[in-house]
């Protein structure tokens, strides 16, 4: 998977690009919006390109992680209808 196989989303995947090529990521990411739009698909790829230890001149993926990236990489996905979820994060 990379950022340009994410159809429909040419403006957030460029933003996040830019972010990662420049350096300037923020503490956290939320992507939101409805069922479908790419927003797991997304995380995963920015996921996967942050830690990567040589990125493309595209900023994707280089498909070369270490095992011990894998190990610590948390991905946390909720759902608005359970608020308990959302309070534990907090």
């Amino acid at each position: 998977m990379t950022f340009d196989t994410v159809v429909g989303q040419g403006s957030i995947t460029n933003t996040l690009k830019n972010a990662i090529r420049n350096n300037t990521l923020a503490q956290a990411f939320l992507f939101c919006g409805p069922r479908g739009v790419g927003k797991t698909t997304c995380a995963r790829i920015m996921a996967k390109t942050i830690n990567c230890l040589n990125p493309t001149e595209n900023m994707e993926a280089c498909n070369e992680l270490p095992l011990s990236i894998f190990m610590n990489l948390t991905l946390r996905r909720t759902t608005p209808s359970r608020t308990s979820e959302v309070w534990s994060i907090r």
